[in-house]
């Protein structure tokens, strides 16, 4: 497991911010890593392992694309249902994110297992900055919006 203090999570990200490019998330000291592949195909289980075991922080520089905010920085930040997506996508919501510089940053979660870690583990660090605006749909076990 990497030196981050959760078990990381993937996004997709969305709208204008590096779009269509999977990320693997880390949360070190309430500081948000986005580490990606240099190739999309390589992020692959193998990649996710040995990804997982390095500090994060060390790997900012291996890939322009990658990125970091500290939670003190996010302005607010909410998760969503999951909009329609086009062709073989998968949605199962949205996380975005608005820094005080202005920078906005929209993601997909693609996998069930990774907006249910999101949700356990940004919360803290974020507080009342991260507005949660999908339920738990047990019968259809999917979120949709509140």
């Amino acid at each position: 497991m990497a030196m981050s203090e959760h078990i990381p999570f993937n996004v997709r990200a969305a709208g204008s911010f590096h779009l269509d490019t999977v990320y693997r998330i880390y949360l070190l000291h309430d500081v948000f890593y986005g580490i990606t592949a240099s190739r999309q195909s390589d992020m692959d289980d193998d990649w996710m392992a040995r990804t997982d075991c390095r500090d994060p922080r060390d790997l900012m520089t291996q890939e322009e694309k990658n990125f970091s905010f500290h939670a003190r920085d996010v302005m607010a930040s909410s998760i969503e249902a999951p909009a329609p997506v086009s062709g073989n996508d998968v949605s199962y919501g949205i996380w975005k994110v608005w820094l005080h510089d202005r920078t906005a940053m929209v993601f997909r979660f693609e996998t069930l297992q990774d907006i249910k870690l999101a949700l356990h583990q940004i919360a803290l660090p974020l507080g009342s900055r991260l507005a949660v605006n999908v339920a738990w749909d047990n019968e259809n076990q999917v979120f949709i919006a509140r």
